[in-house]
């Protein structure tokens, strides 16, 4: 069970007022500053083990001491995570497989080029591609010397997904290709529409079920309101110390007596934590957050201060 923790010893590094800038940031910074905390607090990571990932939390809860509260906070652990270097050659893990960038920092921002990813499509890389070619040599699906590439049993044209062989590093990513230079917008988002529900029956991927939670306005000035950022902070401090932050530490800690917002225990128990905990049970609601602002574009650059004022008219 988590000892119960003081006051003294969570302002010893915590200051509320590090946090006012997040309040120029516009919506989908914020949600991103939310999703990158989640990597951390989030049952399910992309860590190897429970030591990998204790490592990396309390990293990062070291930086967080710091004040490094932007994107800052993580550069040191996606160096440190993803790659290991040795002079100019960097090793990556792709698809649960080692692949080496020869010249790596030579070829930053010289030769490298990259297209824009989302949530749920992102570009084939380079790295994908020697790990997809290795597996499937290393199973028998491909042949090749000097001269000539070979696939056995006639598979030329057998889509890579239903080559039913690739485990689980390969997720469940849809490999594809789009002729996007000799179609309309149009007739490209209505083809993937059509297809989409073929290859959900095809490959077996039913389409995810979010629940019946409402997103709104109002969810992202409760952000705000709530004071979530800085509440994800103190739930790591949590995880990591194995202590356990009491509703009315909470209260005195994120709303100070001083402040014009005076929220207690008893709000920080039935409404402010659980909807903090929404973003850490898994990443649905987060989801549903991003889907939101997707389909109100005008307010992804839009400071979440702003977004406030018009919460007030929903």
């Amino acid at each position: 069970m988590a000892k119960r923790t003081n006051i003294r010893e969570i302002t010893s590094w915590f200051n509320l007022k590090n946090y006012d800038f997040f309040e120029s940031y516009p919506l989908e910074d914020i949600l991103f500053q939310i999703r990158l905390r989640c990597i951390f607090l989030i049952v399910y990571t992309p860590f190897d083990s429970e030591t990998e990932q204790l490592d990396a939390q309390k990293r990062v809860l070291e930086q967080i001491k710091k004040g490094k509260l932007d994107a800052s906070l993580f550069d040191d652990f996606i160096t440190e995570q993803s790659i290991e270097s040795n002079d100019d050659n960097i090793e990556f893990i792709v698809n649960g497989a080692s692949v080496i960038s020869l010249d790596h920092s030579m070829s930053q921002g010289v030769d490298v080029e990259d297209l824009s990813s989302g949530e749920a499509i992102t570009p084939f890389t380079m790295g994908d591609l020697v790990t997809y070619h290795r597996y499937f040599a290393r199973h028998g699906f491909i042949e090749e010397d000097d001269r000539t590439v070979s696939i056995r049993q006639g598979k030329v044209f057998t889509s890579v997904n239903m080559a039913d062989i690739l485990d689980e590093r390969f997720g469940d990513d849809l490999l594809i290709k789009v002729d996007i230079a000799s179609h309309t917008d149009e007739e490209l988002l209505l083809e993937f529409k059509e297809l989409l529900k073929v290859w959900r029956d095809e490959t077996g991927h039913e389409e995810p079920s979010y629940g019946n939670s409402r997103v709104g306005i109002s969810s992202f000035k409760k952000i705000l309101d709530y004071r979530i950022i800085p509440l994800l902070d103190l739930m790591l401090w949590e995880l990591v110390e194995e202590r356990k932050i009491s509703n009315e530490i909470l209260s005195r800690i994120l709303f100070p007596i001083s402040g014009d917002d005076i929220k207690g225990a008893q709000q920080i128990r039935d409404t402010i934590r659980p909807f903090a905990e929404r973003f850490t049970l898994g990443y649905e609601f987060l989801i549903q957050m991003e889907n939101y602002l997707k389909k109100h574009d005008y307010l992804k650059n839009m400071r979440i201060s702003e977004v406030m004022k018009l919460a007030e008219n929903e």
